[in-house]
């Protein structure tokens, strides 16, 4: 189709028949050959239609229509082979139409920039809710503040954390903010990921994010002095509410529906600092570390 200068490669122009033969036989040669679990696939942006005239030789004229006859062909093949087999595609090109062609989308290139990694994976949600949603490489630099660290981790919370530190080297406590969240979101994965969610205020990047049932719900506010509105419907027999900011407190707001609950209180590396029983009143202010975890629950 055209010469890529900044990849330094030729596109090939996949309205031909021989062109998505050979690119679909490449690909499945090297899955079987490495015997993959999964591809990212990685190209599909690189199609354009440069050259508009039209050949005897092609087989689909519209370039469009050929880039999905083709990714069919891939999802067919790698699909029969392994029912279980994983394709992903990045945030340039995803949305409902791209959902037929992959089961994984992830957040573009955004390393140590966590607002990006939160409006990414919440825009994949939105608009592509039947794939599993991947946030970008999650990475910290080692002597960051515990604060930051925590931050990454909460901003990827409502998706799949990707983390790209070296193990090896990290201090104890950010072994234990690592440990803790990592198991926070094992623990409550089919929250998280499989109910009903919620993401207010796109104009602001997404300040709050909230997702659950009947059962539970955990809700993360990503802004400071936001207030944070329990109506109805977010009532559950547990309300986890995250405080993913720098300030040490959280604004909570009710109606007068509600009791008395029972409270604990964690910090960042999940040690309980405080519980009790708490009345909600119409609105106010409850001492939460920052990148802490309020969990109430029903007496």
């Amino acid at each position: 189709m055209y010469f890529d200068t900044y990849q330094k490669a030729g596109v090939l122009d996949p309205r031909y028949p021989d062109v998505r033969a050979y690119l679909v036989n490449k690909i499945v040669t090297l899955v079987k050959e490495l015997d993959l679990d999964g591809l990212k696939i990685d190209f599909v942006d690189s199609f354009k239609e440069i050259d508009t005239k039209k050949t005897v030789d092609m087989d689909i004229t519209n370039l469009e229509e050929s880039i999905n006859t083709l990714l069919a062909e891939i999802m067919t093949i790698c699909l029969s082979d392994n029912p279980e087999f994983l394709v992903e595609f990045r945030e340039d090109y995803y949305g409902p139409n791209m959902v037929q062609y992959c089961n994984i989308m992830r957040v573009k290139d955004c390393p140590n920039d966590f607002n990006k990694n939160r409006v990414g994976l919440t825009n994949i949600r939105l608009l592509a809710p039947s794939v599993a949603p991947h946030g970008d490489m999650l990475l910290f630099h080692l002597e960051d503040n515990l604060t930051s660290v925590t931050l990454q981790f909460l901003n990827c919370l409502y998706g799949v954390v990707q983390l790209s530190v070296d193990l090896v080297k990290l201090n104890s406590e950010q072994a234990e903010i690592i440990t803790f969240w990592l198991d926070y979101q094992m623990r409550n994965q089919k929250v998280l990921l499989h109910q009903d969610f919620v993401a207010l205020n796109p104009h602001l990047g997404y300040n709050f994010l909230g997702a659950g049932s009947n059962d539970k719900w955990i809700l993360t506010s990503y802004q400071t002095d936001q207030v944070i509105h329990l109506d109805k419907s977010f009532m559950a027999k547990q309300v986890d509410i995250i405080n993913a900011s720098l300030s040490n407190y959280l604004i909570i707001a009710t109606d007068d529906f509600l009791e008395e609950v029972a409270f604990e209180i964690f910090n960042l590396k999940g040690q309980k600092v405080d519980q009790g029983q708490l009345k909600l009143t119409a609105i106010q202010k409850i001492a939460v570390p920052a990148c802490g975890l309020l969990v109430l629950t029903e007496i």
